[in-house]
């Protein structure tokens, strides 16, 4: 029986080694494309390209893809917004980013353009608006009501997230959006809720639903950032309502 192929594409090394073990246990081998050189000791990894900067790790994707894998995955948030921002051609990214058409990029490495969508699709999520400008940011808060949470649209692990309580941290906000790398508005403005945290992580394939895992997150890399403890529960012992 010919194994499965997978290729992984990415550049934060992080995430990136954690992925073939997984992948070689479930019977794949595994290509790598990427910019980290720290991947080379990866012993399940069967092939892999090392490129030096974003241009030469676009070059190199096209040049793999016309290969047959039965499995793409880009590794990290900053490839998604390279793929997607390069002059790839609307085939190619397709078949490398996490979606079925181009009308739904709006969503991919956008914090904004999510919220919009899960409204669209009539799946429940924080209430929520977007600010243009600094002098936006109080109306709209206001309007929400306090807590708040302000986050740049385009970060990821944690970055750019701000909790605001009152109308004075609001005003104490610009400075530090000032300072975040490459910052422009628009940005997004969300209520706060208070609770338990749950992870809901689903899997597609071909826009098919293959499986999805339910978990208690109880680490974080950092109070905003992405989880790294969590306890996972099998989805038999679920509520109907969440399986």
């Amino acid at each position: 029986m010919t194994p499965f192929k997978a290729l992984l594409i990415g550049s934060d090394p992080g995430l990136l080694q954690m992925i073939p073990d997984l992948l070689a246990r479930a019977g794949f081998t595994v290509d790598v494309i990427s910019q980290s050189a720290l991947l080379q000791h990866t012993h399940q990894i069967r092939d892999l390209v090392y490129a030096q900067s974003d241009k030469e790790l676009l070059e190199l994707t096209e040049k793999q893809i016309p290969e047959h894998y039965d499995l793409v995955i880009i590794g990290d948030d900053v490839t998604i917004r390279l793929l997607l921002q390069s002059n790839l051609p609307a085939q190619t990214k397709l078949k490398l980013l996490p979606v079925t058409s181009q009308i739904h990029y709006s969503h991919l490495f956008s914090k904004i353009g999510l919220s919009q969508a899960l409204e669209t699709g009539k799946v429940l999520t924080p209430k929520y608006g977007v600010a243009n400008s600094t002098s936006e940011l109080i109306p709209l808060a206001n309007g929400l009501g306090y807590p708040v949470v302000v986050k740049v649209n385009a970060s990821f692990g944690g970055q750019g997230v701000f909790i605001c309580q009152s109308d004075y941290d609001i005003a104490d906000l610009a400075p530090k959006l000032a300072q975040y790398p490459n910052f422009s508005f628009p940005v997004l403005v969300q209520e706060k809720i208070e609770g338990l945290c749950l992870d809901l992580s689903a899997f597609y394939q071909d826009g098919k639903l293959i499986y999805f895992c339910h978990a208690v997150e109880e680490k974080h890399t950092s109070p905003l950032g992405p989880s790294n403890v969590r306890t996972y529960t099998q989805l038999g012992c679920l509520d109907r309502e969440i399986f």
